[in-house]
């Protein structure tokens, strides 16, 4: 049966209260572009790459107006809350968050509106941190 050939017996799956960070680990240390998501043995949905896409794009603040600041953050945990307080104090309205290690660096992407570019840098040296890239969006 050709199907058969192609077809996987052991479908990998994923509870419906598994965390989105999982799924996105199952899927990519397994190299797959979707994951069934069971309620017991029902199946209930599928996560998809577009999904994840979709996550990541909204947390970061894709397609909403502002200044995107990436930042290198040093490693005194004060810099990243003394950095969005200075955004905010200002009248900054944070949209889009991450951070990431780097080596020994955290690196920050943040997205504020209702701030000009120039406010917004420099709110990042305030903070002690220093700017890597500024992108404004309309």
């Amino acid at each position: 049966d050709p199907l058969s050939a192609v077809m996987t017996r052991r479908v990998i799956t994923i509870g419906e209260y598994s965390p989105l960070e999982e799924a996105a680990a199952v899927m990519r240390e397994r190299a797959i572009g979707g994951l069934p998501v069971v309620r017991g043995d029902k199946l209930i949905g599928i996560i998809t790459e577009r999904d994840l896409f979709d996550v990541f794009s909204r947390l970061l603040g894709v397609g909403e107006p502002g200044v995107r600041l990436s930042v290198s953050l040093p490693s005194d945990r004060g810099a990243l809350v003394t950095l969005l307080r200075e955004l905010t104090d200002q009248g900054g309205e944070i949209v889009g968050l991450g951070t990431m290690r780097e080596g020994e660096a955290r690196l920050m992407m943040v997205k504020v509106t209702g701030l000009p570019a120039e406010q917004a840098q420099a709110a990042v040296g305030i903070a002690g941190a220093e700017l890597v890239d500024v992108l404004v969006e309309d």
